[in-house]
């Protein structure tokens, strides 16, 4: 049975909300509108169930109610793919921590009429699990991926704050300001010298995407900002959805860090059409860095209205809020968050304008 796509993305959120909304990605806003009169609490309460059952929960009891909430959610899944006559449907909630760890659920539906959306998708989009080998010996990618595991469980017990000034790497995150997680930074560190074609070679090779997003990290620890990007870029066609958040990560923050701008944007443009959340996100991330190039701003303003437009339109912040700040980027302007006529009314008039220029 297929598990839900509850993915935990770490967001030291500013913003304290008051509910739990739930929206729709992939489809019309009159249908989204009449999924949601429907099916909204559903998603919710199946959400919640998993999620405080996962950190909450423990032994059997945990078990069977994880277990239960799973198949509550591919019966909701099937009905609204059934009804629809939807290609694909999913639940993506994304868990922000804050002071109430507040989280957010996309409904990420795929159209009949729409099928090349589906080429985002793969048949192992998930974690793969390792299988395990009695010979392998403990490696700097086991090592990594332990870090974060720790680093994810003490974020949600609030045992980690914000790095401040500085980051240490282009791998920055916040376990590396905390006294006991902070000598991994020097392991890291070394490994991205003494064990680089290791690295390298897990990325692009291993068959387990959990130790692939970890290696998209540890290139985060190389010392050569444009080499991190020119790594990592082929990698951001990687056929899970969790390689691809961490590789592009990686991208957005050392582009921002290192204050480079020139990428080629159309490739992370075609992500914002993706049915994952993350994706999206990432895709977003990178663009809001690279807009600062007149050649990818222009290239934003020609292809990018109708997805901008969309995202602007969810209430999921990791997707609505850098829609957002881009479209206030390429613009030089501020409309509103949320007001999409004013936001196409400019894009007509540009688009008017570029035409009596060219």
């Amino acid at each position: 049975m297929r598990k839900l796509a509850i993915i935990l993305i770490i967001v030291l959120s500013m913003k304290v909300f008051a509910s739990y909304p739930v929206d729709v990605y992939g489809t019309s806003q009159e249908e989204s509108d009449k999924i949601l009169k429907e099916y909204a609490r559903q998603v919710n309460e199946i959400s919640e169930s998993i999620i405080l059952n996962t950190q909450e929960g423990h032994g059997k009891d945990k078990e069977k109610k994880t277990h239960k909430a799973l198949i509550k959610n591919e019966k909701l899944i099937k009905e609204i793919k059934d009804k629809y006559h939807f290609l694909y449907v999913d639940f993506s909630t994304i868990i922000y921590f804050d002071n109430k760890h507040n989280y957010f659920t996309t409904i990420e539906v795929v159209k009949a009429n729409n099928p090349r959306r589906m080429r985002f998708i793969r048949r192992i989009n998930k974690v793969e699990v390792s299988k395990g080998n009695k010979n392998h010996r403990q490696d700097i990618i086991d090592t990594m991926v332990q870090y974060h595991r720790m680093e994810a469980e003490w974020l949600r017990n609030k045992k980690l704050q914000p790095i401040k000034g500085k980051c240490p790497a282009y791998h920055c995150t916040p376990g590396f300001a905390h006294q006991k997680l902070k000598p991994y930074l020097k392991i890291f560190n070394t490994a991205a010298i003494t064990e680089k074609q290791f690295i390298l070679n897990t990325l692009k090779n291993d068959t387990d995407a959990e130790r692939r997003a970890a290696a998209a990290f540890l290139v985060g620890h190389f010392s050569n900002p444009k080499e991190i990007i020119s790594v990592l870029l082929p990698a951001i066609k990687d056929k899970s959805s969790y390689v691809r958040n961490n590789v592009m990560l990686m991208i957005a923050t050392t582009m921002g860090l290192a204050d480079i701008h020139q990428v080629d944007v159309q490739p992370f443009i075609n992500y914002l059409d993706s049915p994952y959340a993350t994706d999206r996100n990432k895709a977003l991330g990178i663009l809001s860095e690279a807009i600062e190039s007149n050649t990818a701003k222009k290239m934003v303003i020609k292809n990018g209205e109708k997805r901008l437009i969309k995202l602007l339109q969810l209430k999921q912040p990791n997707n609505h809020d850098l829609a957002y700040l881009i479209l206030k980027k390429i613009s030089g302007k501020d409309f509103g968050e949320y007001n999409i006529l004013a936001w196409k009314r400019w894009f007509s008039e540009v688009k008017k304008h570029n035409k009596v220029m060219g």
